[in-house]
């Protein structure tokens, strides 16, 4: 006798398939939400370790650090650099804060002639013919250029073309001059990555460790995590260190330190460099230029609609914050805030303005004593 094998028909197969393919739509936005939640908590100690070190710095020191600046103003101590530069001792990393100290504390670059040239030596050079003439090219004779609807200064705009015959190249005669060059103070340290600064969720294209090449030709480390201008600047002075006394809207009613992508609109957010006036450095409160705002926070930003004028929410639209008084908040893109202006092209799909004309929470917030109160923040 013959057994009978019972098997699987195509239409139980496939019915079979689409439930596991159910399931895993349903648990995949589960995973998702878990991984991210776990995400949030590292960014969210990330911050809190921030809080502790600025406490830390300002119980040693009496004041909060500069937004950038020397601190101290004087003695062998003293390191010109932005706020999280000066914290560093705080956060377990007073090895690179001694580093910085004995390269002179400052900035800036040495040459040191190493070989001199040699007599016949003459360097190589374009010699243009007398006669073609240089031609200003139009809307370039002011400077300026136009960034995401923001005009900012060139210190060098290319301006000028040459017209007529083509120059003529001449080779260099001779030995050159050799030169060594010596990084001072933050530039000789400038390739130090922290992952205290690494928030996982940045959706930037560039890893955490990733190291931007700026000054002289040198590698730059990234961060997460851009200083409130309006805090760590005392009216609008870069250099001013603010005390804790002169916070008259109180600790717990504004943001020391907000949460932004690494690569922003063609802009990385350098760790070891904040000075607002460059580029790859920290706008939080603050534009190129140095004048203060207070630019909402975006809420739903990717590297190609990334404003580096503002921080950005990486957790489900939510901005997360660290508050002067130490604690760490998540604020909601529902927060009304007021612009005075609004320098984000509506064609790249920015938030819109909520509570246009009124004094926004968001503001209150960044402004440490406009005497206003914040009321409830979600």
């Amino acid at each position: 006798m013959r057994r009978k094998h019972h098997g699987f028909t195509l239409v139980e197969l496939l019915v079979v398939i689409a439930i596991i393919g159910i399931l895993i739509a349903l648990l995949l936005p589960a995973v998702q939400a878990a991984r991210e939640a776990a995400r949030r908590v590292q960014c969210h100690n990330n911050l809190k370790q921030h809080g502790i070190a600025l406490h830390n710095f300002e119980h040693v020191h009496r004041t909060l650090p500069p937004f950038f600046g020397t601190f101290p103003e004087r003695g062998n101590a003293a390191i010109e650099g932005g706020w999280f530069v000066h914290i560093l001792p705080y956060l377990e990393q007073g090895l690179i804060t001694d580093q910085i100290i004995a390269n002179g504390g400052g900035l800036g670059q040495t040459r040191i002639l190493v070989t001199p040239a040699s007599a016949d030596y003459t360097p190589g050079h374009w010699e243009y013919p007398p006669e073609g003439h240089w031609e200003t090219i139009p809307g370039t004779g002011g400077g300026g250029s136009d960034h995401q609807g923001h005009t900012y200064p060139i210190n060098t705009p290319p301006n000028r073309r040459w017209v007529g015959p083509p120059p003529v190249w001449v080779p260099g005669t001779g030995t050159a001059p050799v030169y060594q060059n010596v990084n001072h103070g933050l530039d000789a340290v400038n390739d130090a990555t922290f992952s205290i600064v690494a928030c996982p969720s940045d959706p930037s294209s560039v890893p955490k460790d990733y190291r931007f090449t700026f000054r002289f030709n040198t590698r730059w480390g990234l961060t997460n995590y851009l200083g409130n201008f309006h805090l760590l600047a005392v009216n609008g002075n870069r250099s001013k260190p603010r005390r804790l006394t002169e916070i008259t809207d109180g600790l717990s009613n504004t943001v020391a330190v907000g949460e932004a992508m690494r690569l922003c609109d063609g802009t990385y957010r350098l760790a070891l460099f904040g000075h607002y006036a460059f580029q790859h450095s920290h706008n939080f409160g603050v534009d190129w230029n140095g004048v203060p705002n207070t630019f909402m926070f975006q809420s739903a930003a990717r590297p190609k609609t990334c404003n580096n004028w503002r921080v950005q929410g990486m957790h489900y639209g939510q901005l997360s914050v660290l508050l002067t008084d130490g604690s760490v908040r998540s604020v909601s893109r529902t927060l009304t805030r007021r612009e005075l202006s609004d320098p984000d092209r509506p064609e790249w799909g920015v938030d819109p303005v909520i509570g246009a004309g009124d004094n926004g929470v968001w503001e209150r917030l960044l402004i440490p004593t406009d005497g206003e109160p914040v009321g409830e923040v979600n």
